[in-house]
């Protein structure tokens, strides 16, 4: 059983002074006259105040990253997060700037009041599933303003800016941050609609909720952080555009500092540590070159240079982790080499005393090997306690960044979930369904349209239209899939064609399925509805090509060592309520089950649990209760 000790770098100091006291009173009781016993005594006492320089800076250093760690893994997860998000918005403007509604509508050489009503009612439509927009604006060419989702309520106004920045850039969307007439953030996602002939009629802009969206991501992060934390966004030239406390960090205020670099900034006449992290980018994607930024209290909390080491931390132990520092590897190897020859000097001592008669020398000889062995533990105890600060930090890392996994597979999936509701209520697909079998021409044009589709969202392997019938009409492969004409079976297809309801969905249970190879995956399904929706014509079934996107998700959020690599024998995998392995870093393939038993050869084991995002999974009844596990070796 280890014994607990209570260590300290003032401790340490204290011994090597009471060390050199004892070697110099030594001198005038024997130890003079055995030089080479002086000589090694005087050795051992240079190389114990050499550690003891050694781990002060180690302590320091270790300290410093873990506020850097504390700071910088809250300031990226901030921003990544969110440019996971906005890269879902480049590809929403694109598809809706295509809509044959608003196209018609804009084309129409009269339009009514009732009509414009009924666009506007297909807006509201988009925003139900898209809940991450508040308002939508239909602009034709010249600026006016067509049609907006809220009316009278909306932000938007005629002869808006937007409307000539977006035609200066036809058929790519443009990202805009600005701040509307009430002052409150505005970030925009624009795109010129074409008519016909290509040519712009108009322009297409989607307002997101910024605030709101920033208000869910700082509450996340702030659960379980330090008091005084302050998480915020700035823009590229440090401008603050998001916080989570505008009384310590006001919006508009300029921040400017170095990115990767943990620095001290003075708020309100106190002095924070402050760390700024750009946006590593999601598929290409980095919005407008905004940073996260997070920053504590500088005295919020001095860490005590003292803490419990135990003898567990034993040469062997620090000498084999995956995760100390080659630093403290070498300083404990040579805090084992000073224990013996420290022993080695006492028996030297001890024969040469015994060898002369001498009775004064093994007294002091005895007082020195004490204080040594004081100094001895004193050095392991302080090593012991950088291998739990570094234990300590790697965990709450892990911890983190777990609940970060699950929250971006939440996130992601939402996205799944809106996709085919919004597929499903295209207009070709409605009346095409409706009037019958569609013919080959009909099938084709289908397809065509599911193509375009999965060209602009590249998360998904294959889109399928079926009809009531659940035979499959088209792919998005031009026939690839080989399931044309082919009648799809499941609880999912059976749910989208017995809806009637917009807002409804289905989602098959994560299994293998001839949509993916006979891969194990998720199927989204939506009902399409006729014209009148007083029936249920036929569905949309999207497949998330989850191998790749699961794999890609998990190894964003495992850990790395200092080199950028993940630590030798990690892993991260999603796993589901019954056990079951929906992704994985390592060789568990997706479908098997998890063998529990094997966490127990890790030192550090993270689960993180979303209570889902927005009204996916929470309110909108659909539950499939994911983990992510971070597993990592001692």
């Amino acid at each position: 059983m280890s014994q607990e000790r209570v260590v300290s770098v003032e401790t340490l100091s204290q011994l090597q002074r009471t060390w050199a006291r004892l070697v110099m009173s030594g001198k005038p009781n024997g130890l003079a006259e055995k030089p080479g016993l002086l000589a090694s005594l005087e050795q051992v006492g240079g190389e114990f105040n050499k550690l003891r320089g050694e781990l002060m800076s180690a302590l320091a250093e270790s300290q410093g990253r873990e506020t850097a760690v504390e700071l910088g893994t809250r300031a990226q997860i901030s921003i990544d997060i969110l440019i996971r998000n906005l890269f879902e918005r480049t590809a929403d403007v694109g598809f809706l700037a295509e809509d044959g509604a608003i196209i018609d509508s804009l084309c129409a050489a009269e339009i009514s009041e009732s009509e414009i009503e009924a666009l506007r009612q297909r807006l509201d439509e988009y925003v139900a599933k898209y809940s991450v927009y508040d308002d939508i604006a239909v602009y034709r060419s010249n600026g006016a303003l067509h049609v907006t989702r809220l009316g009278a309520a909306s932000r938007f106004g005629a002869d808006d800016p937007l409307v000539d920045a977006a035609l200066q850039q036809a058929g790519s969307f443009r990202e805009i941050f600005r701040h509307g007439p009430d002052g409150t953030a505005q970030l925009l996602y624009v795109q010129t609609i074409p008519g016909p002939s290509r040519a712009p009629i108009g322009v297409l802009a989607l307002s997101f909720k910024f605030d709101d969206e920033m208000r869910g991501i700082f509450a996340s992060l702030l659960q379980g952080a330090a008091p005084g934390l302050i998480l915020g966004i700035v823009d590229r030239d440090g401008q603050v555009i998001a916080s989570s406390d505008t009384a310590g960090l006001a919006l508009g205020s300029r921040l400017d500092i170095a990115a990767e670099q943990l620095v001290t900034v003075t708020l309100d006449d106190e002095d924070h540590l402050a760390l700024r992290r750009p946006t590593r980018g999601y598929q290409g994607f980095f919005g407008l070159g905004w940073s996260g930024v997070a920053l504590r209290p500088a005295l919020l909390r001095q860490e005590a240079q003292e803490a419990a080491a135990t003898d567990e931390h034993d040469e062997r132990s620090v000498a084999a982790s995956a995760i100390v520092s080659d630093t403290l590897k070498q300083i404990s190897r040579r805090a084992y080499a000073i224990d013996s020859d420290l022993h080695l000097i006492g028996l030297n001592g001890k024969i040469a005393a015994d060898r002369e008669n001498n009775r004064v020398l093994p007294a002091v000889l005895g007082s020195i090997r004490e204080v040594g062995e004081q100094i001895r533990n004193a050095v392991h105890g302080v090593i012991g306690t950088l291998y739990e600060q570094t234990h300590g930090s790697l965990r709450r890392e892990a911890e983190q960044m777990a609940a970060l996994g699950v929250d971006i597979m939440d996130r992601n999936l939402y996205e799944r979930a809106n996709d085919n509701r919004w597929w499903a209520l295209t207009p070709y697909f409605r009346n095409t369904l409706a009037a019958g079998t569609p013919g080959p021409g009909e099938a084709a044009e289908i397809g065509r349209i599911l193509a375009y589709i999965n060209g602009l969202y590249t998360v998904y392997s294959t889109l399928f239209v079926f009809d009531a019938g659940g035979r499959v009409v088209a792919d998005s492969r031009s026939g690839a899939s080989g399931m044309v004409g082919e009648k799809l079976a499941g609880a999912h297809i059976e749910a989208a064609l017995a809806g009637r309801n917009t807002q409804a969905y289905s989602v098959s249970a994560f299994e293998p399925t001839p949509l993916y190879d006979g891969r194990p995956t998720y199927v989204y399904c939506g009902s399409i509805l006729a014209p009148d929706s007083a029936r249920t014509v036929g569905g949309v079934a999207i497949v998330f090509d989850g191998a790749p996107q699961f794999h890609q998700m998990l190894l964003d959020v495992l850990p790395v060592d200092d080199s950028g690599a993940p630590y030798a024998g990690s892993f991260a995998a999603f796993v589901n309520a019954a056990g079951m392995v929906i992704a994985s870093t390592d060789a568990r393939a997706p479908g098997s089950l998890l063998d529990l038993a094997t966490l127990e050869d890790f030192q550090i084991v993270a689960r993180g649990q979303s209570p889902g995002y927005r009204e996916f999974k929470t309110s909108d009844g659909y539950s499939d209760p994911i983990t992510c596990i971070l597993a990592i070796p001692g």
